[in-house]
């Protein structure tokens, strides 16, 4: 019976890793600018975590989110990662230091799914560490935590752990390999970014595709079919572990701006061109590819993950080759007529912005291809003339390229810089694997030092460029100022908090998270459809472009003019003044009147051609039956008197029966009651809230209890048996 390692044995084996994964976290903040002043982190991960962690410190769960895009759901948006592990180090130890733990973690996260990984094919301990520093310092993680794109870098994290545990299940399918599998998935997905998990799970499919792909065919077909319907299950049942919050995402997506597919919206940031050569060249002043599309990983890494392919017999080697070429048609978008066919085909594609984040799978590969070229004895002359021909094609390609007709010009310093690495790559894989050397020998003394050095060399000059090449000056400055304005206008002594509609590049979309000021844009990938489509239609923008992140910068110019967003404060995208609003439309009256309209389009076309709706709410058809009004009485008056952030409360005085209309979005799950009896909640004027209300004086309490929690919990529950019975297969009931 094989012993259990003992502590010390377990520390020396994670020693290492844990040494590389600091080093990541700590260059991240030795060398300015840092990942805390990238644009992502001051502009949605820090409001976020911010906002998340006052509110449950202050005993509150925060269901809805009050102070974004004139409001809409919060913890069930799995953006916003609030029931991921991670988040707690947040929750307890402030944004920074949360950061730099989770960093850190996850780094060592990375580098033991890696080892694991490459240990698994032959490398030696020295090699799988060295390509799992590689890994963690390549473009697509680098880049991508410098830009402040936090839980998108832990999602990747994830990435070698799953790639083993999917080879693990192929080669030999066990229940205990499955259930790891999909918790393993599970936890990705909480990381934040539904389209990373998309990808690892296709990257699975592909990976154990080729790994599969060898005679006798009849045989592998057979095994392809029970491997791949395993993967299907272990990822659908990670999916039902998490449907607390899934079944509740789920309809905040069919209420959003992405609710239709668009092939535009799933192409969008595809690679084209030169973005490729991220592969082999650094991120530079004079080559600034943005961090969406950085790939480096380096020459060496270039050079030593092609020559693997020489090893095509082998398993892993066409499982790796399976997967960058469907990563790479993914990140080529719709420029290959696949692209289109996998759109049509592939379940969950149309959902996601994908391309140039499946493009991030490549150095991946890359990595794993020079590992396991390195990390084992050279197999004859094929991978030696390999070796040197790719050597001399990526110098020939590296001077081609710089030297190329009609793009600019290239400093010449990192011209030869590049050249040199080539050089050096390609002298560093000849050692490596070309010939045998005696121990002691020359040749043995070099190649531990030639290839090491040029990888390390091109880390630091990627390292180098990626940090000047992603400066972000944001202080935000401006925000003072327009906290001075609300209050010098007195918007902040409402019950109900300030709206401001500001350019972005003065008042962060979600600023008002932290300062506790409600805005009409915000920064998110689900905008609330209705929402969506009224600042744009209303200022005479297309709603349907496929970039749909943040709203058109034309917002800003014309939210001024628009009194259904009772602004304090506005600033256009080509304004110096700020426009203040002493007397802003109230949030809160009722409507005497009401005229039904064929849906919340036509709403929006009704209130842009200059319907008088707070005289006359515009009620849409299949909600006109809960609106009972008696239009011969005159107005009555409504006042916000509690705000919070799952709840408002309005005095309401009315002559007769009318509708009271806040001007807070609308959304399932929003209930009102009249003196203990619960009323219809239903839309008007498109996005605003409508809420019955009978003649007299009464209080009107309207509170936001989530859908689908209860169906969500019973998921999770069942897919948490499922994965206890697969794990304890003997457990018995006594």
């Amino acid at each position: 019976m094989r012993q259990r390692p003992g502590l010390s044995e377990i520390a020396r084996a994670w020693m290492p890793g844990c040494a590389v994964a600091a080093l990541w976290t700590f260059s991240f903040l030795a060398l300015k600018p840092t990942p805390l002043e990238g644009i992502d982190y001051v502009r949605f991960f820090q409001p976020y975590q911010h906002y998340l962690r006052e509110s449950l410190l202050r005993g509150e769960l925060p269901w809805w989110n009050p102070y974004s895009s004139l409001g809409r759901p919060f913890l069930v948006d799995l953006q916003t990662a609030a029931f991921y592990p991670a988040t707690l180090l947040v929750i307890f130890f402030g944004a920074k230091a949360g950061w730099v733990m989770g960093t850190f973690l996850h780094g060592l996260l990375a580098m033991g799914g890696f080892g694991r990984l490459a240990r698994k094919f032959g490398c030696s301990a020295e090699t799988a560490l060295f390509g799992g520093a590689v890994f963690l310092f390549c473009g697509p993680l680098y880049a991508r935590m410098q830009e402040g794109e936090v839980n998108y870098v832990y999602s990747l994290c994830y990435w070698p752990l799953v790639l083993w545990m999917s080879y693990c299940l192929a080669e030999e399918p066990t229940r205990r390999r499955w259930v790891a599998l999909a918790v393993t998935w599970a936890l990705q997905l909480l990381c934040g970014h539904p389209q990373i998990f998309w990808l690892s799970a296709v990257a699975a499919g592909f990976w154990t595709t080729g790994a599969l792909a060898f005679p006798p065919w009849k045989q592998a077909l057979r095994r392809w079919l029970y491997v791949e319907l395993a993967l299907l299950t272990a990822c659908l049942t990670a999916l039902g572990l998490l449907g607390f919050i899934l079944v509740p995402f789920m309809e905040l997506a069919s209420q959003s701006n992405r609710a239709e597919a668009s092939l535009a919206f799933s192409g969008a940031f595809a690679m084209r061109g030169l973005q490729w050569m991220s592969l082999v060249w650094p991120t530079w002043s004079a080559f600034g590819v943005n961090w969406e599309y950085n790939l480096f990983a380096g020459v060496s890494v270039v050079i030593g993950g092609l020559a693997a392919i020489a090893r095509w017999r082998e398993p892993a080697i066409r499982g790796a080759l399976f997967l960058a070429a469907g990563a790479a048609v993914i990140a080529a978008g719709s420029a290959t007529p696949l692209f289109p066919l996998l759109f049509a085909v592939l379940p969950g594609m149309s959902s996601f912005r994908v391309p140039a984040r499946a493009a991030a799978l490549l150095p991946l590969v890359l990595v794993l291809g020079a590992a396991m070229a390195a990390g084992r004895d050279a197999q004859g002359r094929r991978t030696r003339f390999a070796v040197a021909g790719l050597a001399a094609a990526a110098l020939v390609g590296a001077v081609l390229f710089a030297l190329r007709p009609g793009a600019g010009p290239f400093p010449e310093k990192w011209l030869a810089l590049e050249a040199f690495f080539a050089c050096v790559a390609g002298l560093g894989w000849w050692l490596w694997i070309g010939r045998k050397a005696a121990d002691g020998g020359f040749v043995r003394v070099a190649r531990r030092i030639v290839l090491p050095m040029a990888v390390i060399g091109e880390c630091c000059v990627s390292i180098h460029g990626i940090k000047r090449a992603y400066r972000f000056d944001f202080d935000f400055p401006g925000e003072a100022m327009v906290l001075q304005a609300i209050h010098a206008v007195g918007g902040d002594r409402a019950a109900a908090p300030p709206r401001v509609c500001v350019d972005s590049m003065v008042f962060r979309e979600n600023a008002g998270m932290i300062y506790h000021v409600a805005s009409v844009v915000g920064y998110e990938s689900l905008s609330l459809a209705r929402v969506w489509n009224y600042l744009h239609l209303a200022v005479g923008v297309d709603p349907s472009h496929a970039f749909n992140t943040v709203p058109d910068g034309h917002i800003f110019n014309g939210a001024a003019g628009l009194h259904a967003f009772s602004l304090c404060v506005g600033l256009g995208l080509d304004s110096h003044r700020l426009m203040l609003e002493r007397n802003p439309d109230p949030r809160v009256y009722l409507a005497p009147r009401t005229r039904t309209v064929p849906d919340s389009r036509a709403a929006i076309q009704a209130m842009i051609a200059g319907d008088d709706f707070h005289d006359t709410a515009l009620v849409e058809a299949p909600y006109s039956s809960r609106f009972e009004t008696e239009p011969a009485k005159p107005a009555g008056t409504a006042v916000v008197t509690g705000f919070s952030l799952n709840a408002v409360d309005v005095d309401v005085t009315s002559p007769g029966k009318a509708v009271l209309v806040l001007a807070e979005a609308w959304y399932p799950g929003w209930e009102a009651s009249i003196s203990g009896v619960t009323v219809p909640c239903a839309p008007v004027n498109d996005w605003m809230r409508g809420v019955p209300v009978p003649a007299g004086k009464s209080i009107v309490r309207l509170r936001f209890h989530q859908d689908g929690l209860r169906p969500g919990f019973l998921l999770s529950a069942a897919a948490a048996l499922a994965l206890f019975f697969a794990w304890k297969p003997r457990f018995r009931v006594s």
